[in-house]
């Protein structure tokens, strides 16, 4: 449906299948445009978007450059020439296309771009460019909101994103300690809150959630790395209260590791 005043014909649809040419389709999508955005566009740009999304079968196999005997299920950001991202077929000069592929092309885009998850990343480095600073943004507001939640409680010290090492250069800290997400200490709870935040990315194959768990456990460490600062800090909690003005006493040291969402995705 284009608007009140559409001189555009209806669309009938078989089989939820829509078959016609290029011309009435141009027609729909500038009247749809024109209705909607108040602003012209010509045939030209048009018939460029309609191309962006329209699927060449030759290209079914490929990744990159490179033909594959399979067709490569597996294969998200090098591949972009697959159905669910190309839902337009051309046959005989006819357009083919569902209305709910074009639907669902339009929610791989949405919400690819607020979980930093694109349809294919192939050909887009600028646009991964912005993504990839959106998500830092995204990182260090989750750190800040965490620790507001501790400050909310009255914690007397909430320190994001400390080093030890060079808060404290004279106290003899170790450089593998890395810098802690967040610290919280809590003189009426007797309490020392060790937070590792960390946002986990939308993945869409099994592959993907392989190389995820891999990155994260194996190559990175991340569950060693923050092990190792939960184990730091239960032995020498002590030496940690004196280097933020406390009186040596007895605290309970509390880890957790806060992320945006589960593995599973």
């Amino acid at each position: 449906y284009i608007g009140e005043m559409s001189s555009v014909i209806s669309v009938s649809l078989t089989g939820n299948v829509v078959a016609r040419d290029r011309d009435f389709i141009n027609a729909l999508c500038t009247e749809f445009l024109e209705a909607n955005l108040e602003e012209k566009n010509d045939d030209e740009e048009i018939s460029s978007l309609i191309d962006f999304i329209t699927l060449n079968p030759s290209l079914l196999k490929t990744i990159e450059s490179t033909q594959h005997e399979y067709l490569p299920i597996w294969e998200r950001e090098k591949r972009e020439n697959r159905f669910e991202v190309k839902p337009i077929i051309v046959n005989d000069d006819k357009l083919i296309f569902s209305p709910i592929s074009l639907n669902y092309l339009k929610t791989l885009w949405t919400s690819g771009m607020t979980e930093w998850y694109l349809p294919y990343e192939i050909g887009l480095k600028n646009l991964k460019g912005v993504l990839k600073r959106w998500k830092k943004r995204y990182e260090d507001e989750m750190v800040q909101d965490i620790a507001q939640i501790f400050r909310d409680l009255d914690f007397d010290t909430v320190e994001p994103d400390i080093e030890f090492m060079r808060r404290f250069p004279k106290d003899d800290y170790p450089t593998e300690l890395g810098d802690f997400d967040i610290v919280a200490i809590s003189k009426k709870r007797k309490e020392i809150w060790i937070i590792e935040s960390k946002v986990i990315q939308k993945v869409g194959s099994v592959y993907e959630d392989q190389m995820q768990q891999k990155s994260f456990f194996q190559q990175h460490k991340e569950d060693e790395k923050f092990q190792r600062r939960i184990d730091y800090m239960t032995e020498n909690y002590n030496k940690v209260l004196v280097s933020f003005g406390y009186q040596d006493a007895e605290y309970k040291v509390i880890p957790y590791m806060v992320t945006n969402k589960l593995f599973l995705s």
